[in-house]
């Protein structure tokens, strides 16, 4: 037997159970030393040619902690009517999260004003923000969901455990 059927078997999650569970998993509130390493290892991983010097930056909310504020009416219309909701969902999540040298300066501000100062960012994690028309519940579990499948890729967990790769196989089938 590999380690991998081991592991399954004491209850170690296969690499879809970690997707599936992290999308909306407030890793910043639970651990942001984590969600920092997440952070950083995602962006080591596309191997530019002048690095960045990631631990001298700080990790940003994107939706922010608190919605108060000048921006405060521009991010409740942009999430909508569940705005609380959705907020206490998906702020502290590895979707809502990226690294700045300008978090001070981005604080509370509507995403617009966070986009144009991300757009000049040199990471490519910033750029994708960036490139973003608005930053919606949808936006947030998207991006969570490529971050989540990027760190699995870079690091996978054990693969999938073996009753999940029969339940893959038979739905292709």
């Amino acid at each position: 037997a590999s380690i991998g059927a081991a592991l399954h078997r004491m209850g170690w999650p296969a690499d879809a159970q970690v997707l599936a569970g992290m999308r909306t998993h407030p890793i910043y509130k639970t651990d942001s030393d984590k969600a920092r390493l997440v952070l950083e290892e995602i962006e080591r991983a596309h191997g530019h040619r002048e690095p960045a010097q990631l631990a001298s930056l700080q990790v940003e909310h994107i939706l922010p902690q608190t919605i108060s504020g000048a921006g405060a009416s521009d991010w409740k219309a942009m999430l909508g009517p569940m705005w609380k909701d959705d907020h206490a969902r998906l702020v502290h999540t590895i979707g809502n999260l990226t690294l700045t040298g300008y978090n001070q300066n981005l604080s509370n501000r509507s995403f617009d004003g966070k986009r144009e100062r991300l757009r000049d960012s040199h990471l490519h994690m910033n750029q994708q923000v960036a490139s973003e028309e608005a930053w919606s519940p949808a936006t947030i579990e998207k991006r969570a969901e490529a971050l989540w499948a990027e760190f699995v890729r870079l690091f996978p967990v054990t693969g999938s455990a073996p009753e999940f790769e029969i339940a893959v196989t038979a739905t292709r089938a």
